[in-house]
């Protein structure tokens, strides 16, 4: 997590943003973490996505450093966001923007609270405006 941090760390914006940013739509570079459990059940799946694949790539640097045992990154590979809506095709996820240029989240609501909570509880002053976690539609391009 601590990687993810510090990619956050540097996109420090100019400015302060006067509402919370809403996570990023149409076409982005995505990093998708599977996790097995020790019983060997899948668990939550996180999702991390940006809008360049450089910046995919050193958050799942930094991902794959810190994840808990089990999780397993994906290559970044482009894929679709778009709003929620019921009876879309796709992976659901709850996911936060930071900034306007990445966002990540989870297949769970309460984790995508609590990596959003140690993200800004990592940050003693804001420098990137976080938003609310909201419901995404995550695809493969075809």
């Amino acid at each position: 997590m601590r990687a993810i941090f510090a990619t956050l760390s540097g996109l420090i914006l100019a400015g302060c943003a006067t509402a919370p940013p809403h996570p990023q739509i149409g076409v982005v570079w995505a990093t998708i973490a599977t996790v097995t459990t020790a019983s060997g059940a899948a668990g939550a799946s996180s999702v991390a996505y940006a809008v360049s694949r450089s910046l995919c790539e050193s958050t799942r640097d930094g991902a794959v450093k810190t994840s808990a045992k089990g999780a397993v990154w994906g290559d970044c590979t482009q894929r679709a966001v778009v709003p929620y809506r019921d009876g879309a095709g796709g992976s659901i996820y709850w996911t936060f923007a930071a900034g306007d240029m990445f966002a990540m989240g989870s297949s769970e609501r309460a984790l995508c609270l609590g990596i959003r909570a140690a993200i800004e509880g990592e940050h003693s002053l804001r420098v990137v405006a976080l938003g609310d976690c909201e419901r995404v539609i995550v695809t493969p391009l075809r």
